[in-house]
């Protein structure tokens, strides 16, 4: 970030990324990614700008893929209500050897938070991109998760909106429905998924917290009319040793019902972890 005065601020900012597999038939990749975006302070509640990014991706395959992105941004600021947003135009270029395939569209997001008291904050997400890959789906949607055998454009629109409450006893629950949809281009196949989370932590002593979490999703895929649901239910102690330093363990268990019978699974799982906190 480079201040530009007392109300204009300059960010940029440069990416290499190279992703290897060790099984053969996924793709490897070199991604070079570059944005820079200005943004003006117009009033102490109202904020807004311009970006631009480029994303290059060269594959082991031969084949490169470049994603354009120019957008408006803006930020607005009441007692209670915070309100985010942007609106841009999108082109995705895919090439290999002499064959060259462009997609392009509008693109943009809305978040909404509210705190309707001090205790109970509610939100709404949503958002549409087109993209090569997933990965910054996975981390921008935690809900939204979806599988690519090969690389190829997706158009993907998310919406989620839920609330967090938290109680007197230091005890928070949390609760998100989701609904998201894939479009991929190239073979015009789509992906609709849906459902909620939920999540509950709670304080039992000084030292010790308690959490638990479920979620459910159902999808649907367009190509096969194949229907999914899967199930997840988990629960967790945490014990701080000190400030820093925390031990963890989870138990969990998944469970997915599909038309194909290949899809089903049932799955029972442990984590133990070490949670260290550099200052």
């Amino acid at each position: 970030m480079i201040p530009l005065g007392a109300r204009d601020q300059l960010n940029l900012s440069i990416q290499y990324q190279n992703t290897e597999f060790r099984e053969p038939e996924e793709t490897d990749s070199e991604r070079y990614i570059g944005s820079a975006g200005w943004n003006h302070v117009f009033h102490p509640t109202l904020s807004g700008g311009v970006s631009v990014s480029t994303n290059r991706a060269d594959l082991d395959t031969g084949g490169e893929i470049d994603t354009n992105v120019v957008s408006l941004n803006w930020i607005k600021n009441w007692a209670a209500t915070d309100f985010t947003g942007s609106l841009g135009y999108s082109k995705l270029t895919s090439r290999f050897g002499t064959f060259e395939q462009s997609s392009d569209g509008l693109v943009g997001q809305v978040s909404i938070e509210r705190d309707v008291s001090g205790s109970l904050r509610l939100y709404l997400n949503a958002s549409q991109e087109l993209t090569d890959q997933t990965s910054d789906f996975d981390v921008r949607f935690e809900d939204f998760t979806f599988n690519l055998r090969e690389t190829t454009e997706v158009r993907v629109t998310t919406l989620n909106f839920g609330g967090e409450k938290e109680f007197s006893s230091g005890a928070i629950t949390r609760i998100s429905f989701f609904a998201n949809r894939a479009d991929y281009l190239r073979v015009d196949d789509k992906e609709d998924t849906a459902g909620v989370d939920v999540t509950y932590s709670r304080p039992i002593s000084p030292l010790w917290s308690f959490d638990a979490a479920g979620r459910y999703e159902y999808a649907y895929f367009n190509s096969n009319g194949q229907n999914d649901e899967t199930f997840s239910l988990s629960t967790g102690l945490s014990y701080s040793m000190t400030q820093d330093f925390q031990l963890t363990g989870s138990v969990g268990h998944n469970q997915r019902q599909s038309d194909a019978a290949s899809s089903e699974y049932k799955e029972n799982w442990v984590i133990l972890g070490l949670n260290y906190q550099f200052r």
